[in-house]
């Protein structure tokens, strides 16, 4: 990724935690429906009615001590509730054996994203607490942590919804290549909620059809589509297919590759009748008939493709001889037929 860029999201933390300590008052979801998305903590919490002073971070310690209740009376708290959770953000791991983890600010993440994060009691208050935290979750996305940044964005990820899809997204393009891994994970979590996943791929496609923008980042937007394997995308992919910029153009190809197991090379007609063939079929029935293409690395990709989504190919060997191949191959399609 390129150089990261001022991030308009990105707050003192003095700032931020100040905000928080006088969030102890309640704010009923229905009084923060209208307001914009991108108002920011001051405006939620300013939105909130006075009421009944409540110590939510006596509430958050119970939690932490694994007192069931705590979380219903977390829930109840509104805006306030998910202020002081954030003050606590993001809060002690389960467990680990990584000895620098013990500071829950520690800015050294995991290689690899573990789901058992998310079972922080922190964490997991704030996924409890719904839409409502979103923009409290969004900010610590350009925390200048990177750790912070991670766990946030993994958040999102659960949380769903449009401006938690578009947050997510700017993470894409984060200097720090674990942020990166974590915005992905939670793109992909996104492919259950329709206006989620709409979103997301909305705010990458509109990144790379400016030329205004980074190259780098227009880059990126088009190997996270491709990561993600979000199919939807491929008009996007065969405008930049024409792209007089070569890596641009080399990067959308290698896109259309990964999303349909084909490949037709620079042919943009070849690849527009495929579109027109298949736009209405799921990429799933696009691998089903990879699985019976004249080359072998390209059954092989189809197979591992439908493997990594749960797909069991029976007897089905991409380098079968292909009378066998063929008996396996029509085994399987009757199977998902039924």
């Amino acid at each position: 990724p390129s150089e990261q860029r001022r991030d308009p999201l990105a707050q003192d933390a003095t700032h931020q935690d100040a905000i928080h300590r006088d969030a102890t008052h309640q704010a009923p979801p229905d009084q923060l429906k209208d307001l914009p998305p991108d108002s920011g903590w001051d405006g939620l919490l300013e939105a909130s009615p006075k009421a009944e002073k409540v110590n939510y971070h006596e509430v958050i310690s119970r939690l932490l001590a694994g007192e069931e209740n705590a979380l219903l009376e977390l829930q109840r708290g509104g805006a306030a509730a998910v202020g002081a959770l954030m003050l606590a953000f993001p809060g002690p791991p389960l467990r680990s054996s990584n000895p620098r983890s013990s500071n829950p600010r520690s800015s050294a993440p995991l290689n690899e994203n573990n789901p058992q994060e998310l079972e922080r009691p922190i964490l997991k208050g704030l996924i409890t607490m719904g839409s409502i935290a979103t923009p409290f979750v969004t900010i610590r996305t350009a925390d200048s942590d990177p750790n912070i940044r991670r766990l946030a964005t993994l958040v999102l990820g659960e949380l769903k919804g449009k401006d938690a899809a578009r947050a997510i997204a700017r993470r894409i393009y984060d200097e720090d290549p674990h942020v990166c891994r974590a915005a992905l994970e939670s793109a992909r979590r996104l492919f259950d909620h329709a206006l989620s996943r709409q979103a997301f791929r909305a705010q990458l496609q509109e990144v790379i059809a400016d030329q205004a923008q980074e190259f780098d980042d227009r880059l990126a937007a088009i190997d996270a589509l491709a990561t993600i394997r979000e199919e939807k995308s491929i008009p996007t992919l065969l405008r930049q297919l024409e792209s007089p910029e070569g890596l641009l153009s080399s990067a959308a190809l290698r896109a259309l590759e990964l999303l349909t197991a084909e490949d037709y090379g620079h042919d943009l007609d070849r690849w527009r009748e495929f579109w027109q063939q298949h736009r209405d079929s799921p990429r799933k029935d696009w691998l089903f008939e990879a699985l019976g293409h004249a080359t072998l690395k390209t059954r092989q990709f189809a197979a591992s493709e439908l493997q990594f989504l749960g797909f069991d190919l029976g007897d089905y060997s991409a380098d079968a001889p292909e009378s066998t191949r063929s008996t396996a191959l029509d085994a399987f399609l009757a199977r998902q037929s039924q």
